[in-house]
């Protein structure tokens, strides 16, 4: 990473100037706490419409961070990114908020680019999007140097702003088959059904590390078929004791849920959807294409 320096955990991380600390949106629930996370992301108090759009974004978001000046620990902006429905496309929006008394151009671009920066190498979002005031030429500034590119001028509730696109390519690595993968899923699987018990239905092993002597990205794909999605309070506790910090909502087109965690130098990544959700048999026609490093058993692979 270039700009962030030490990176403890999602939790926790600083860059040159920079402290940043995770807020736990799930514990924002009291009607005082979301007006001062809706004047915290600089969103109108206006309206309980803007209450409902406010309980969408933390349905849908990806993680929200508060960042703190180093050396006085005073509260400097916060950036985090949501799922949202573009022109009918799935996007990732990055949401920030600059304190304008504080205002340092400098240290805003190091936090800009932190965002950036975490969101392509630890959440790995792809169609990362920002909208920008026409009239706020600093911040306008700070996303284009960030890699942001212009797309278009789109109106929000009566106000005109910038659509911008991340264009800085997401580098990946690729690796060479190791024989030793279909064991680590098997081994993961078998914690995870532990974990999670009854609601459990099936677990497969997705993805090209279930692929025989295929390169492929050093990831674990799970798909976790569960037979109901209404208390995810309890499964994502249960997968919290396994490592897995945190769960994020897919939008479209069914109910479905995301989670991750990295173990040294591979990663874990749980698909997790309802008992019937026809996305599930995509998964396994598309595994059957190919031939499968070994028989198929109870925790399935793909």
């Amino acid at each position: 990473m270039k700009t962030i320096k030490h990176f403890n955990s999602l939790e926790l991380f600083t860059t040159r100037h920079l402290l940043a600390r995770k807020v736990n949106l799930n514990e924002v629930n009291a009607a005082l706490s979301k007006r001062a996370l809706l004047a915290l992301l600089e969103w109108p108090v206006d309206s309980e419409k803007r209450y409902t759009q406010l309980d969408e974004w933390m349905q849908n978001q990806f993680g929200f961070w508060q960042f703190f000046l180093k050396d006085s620990n005073t509260f400097f902006g916060c950036g985090g990114f949501a799922s949202t429905i573009l022109n009918e496309y799935q996007e990732v929006e990055f949401i920030y908020s600059f304190s304008h008394e504080l205002m340092d151009r400098q240290i805003a671009q190091y936090m800009v680019n932190a965002c950036v920066e975490l969101a392509q190498e630890k959440l790995h979002l792809a169609n990362l999007v920002c909208f920008t005031p026409i009239n706020d030429s600093v911040v306008r500034a700070l996303i284009k140097e960030a890699g942001f590119v212009f797309e278009e001028v789109v109106n929000i509730n009566g106000v005109s702003y910038e659509l911008n696109r991340l264009k800085k390519p997401l580098e990946v690595v690729v690796v060479p088959y190791n024989p030793r993968w279909p064991a680590i899923y098997a081994q993961e699987a078998h914690l995870i059904k532990n974990a999670l018990g009854g609601n459990l239905k099936e677990i497969y092993h997705i993805g090209s590390t279930a692929i025989a002597n295929m390169v492929s990205k050093p990831v674990i794909d799970l798909l976790l078929e569960c037979e109901s999605l209404d208390e995810t309070y309890l499964m994502t506790w249960k997968l919290n004791t396994l490592g897995y910090p945190a769960l994020r909502r897919h939008v479209v087109p069914h109910r479905s849920y995301f989670m991750r965690k990295e173990d040294h130098d591979l990663d874990f990544h749980l698909h997790i959807r309802e008992k019937g959700d026809p996305q599930i048999r995509r998964y396994i026609n598309f595994r059957q294409q190919f031939p499968p490093p070994h028989r198929l058993h109870s925790s399935r692979a793909l």
